[in-house]
């Protein structure tokens, strides 16, 4: 299944919890949980190159707010030094993981889910009757058009 996501949320991995696809005649159709969709992966499992080789951060002592939060993480090691006039320079050693963690996700291969909503209950379809169905209300729309 490919989905088009608007432009303004191509950037993010997990937009919502959900997406619900509307069918012709406004029904939503489709609804399909964004966990399903994918796993999240340690920094181990996919070979992250922080990770493996470590990984500096160096701020400007202005941003007070990003370093007392790298200097509260007690999940993560570093060293801390001045690296020139009104910077610090954080040394993360390998083999912890990197702050884009929760970013490290992968697809989960597994046959498409359809749901069909109706008159406020769902139900569950394969898809032969969720296409079938689709198409009686495609049928439907173009004939109340002709009238």
């Amino acid at each position: 299944m490919n989905l088009h996501l608007p432009k303004a949320h191509k950037q993010q991995f997990i937009v919502s919890r959900s997406i619900q696809v509307p069918a012709v005649g406004g029904k939503k159709m489709v609804h399909v949980p964004r966990p399903q969709w994918w796993k999240r992966l340690s920094c181990k499992d996919v070979d992250c190159p922080a990770y493996l080789n470590g990984f500096d951060i160096t701020l400007p002592v202005d941003r007070q707010d990003l370093i007392e939060t790298i200097r509260h993480d007690r999940s993560r090691h570093y060293t801390e030094a001045k690296a020139g006039d009104g910077l610090i320079q954080f040394k993360f050693p390998p083999v912890q993981n990197c702050f884009k963690h929760e970013a490290h996700l992968r697809p989960v291969v597994r046959d498409p889910i359809f749901l069909h909503h109706a008159n406020g209950s769902q139900r569950q379809m394969d898809y032969d009757q969720f296409f079938y169905r689709m198409n009686e209300e495609v049928k439907k729309t173009e004939d109340c058009r002709r009238g």
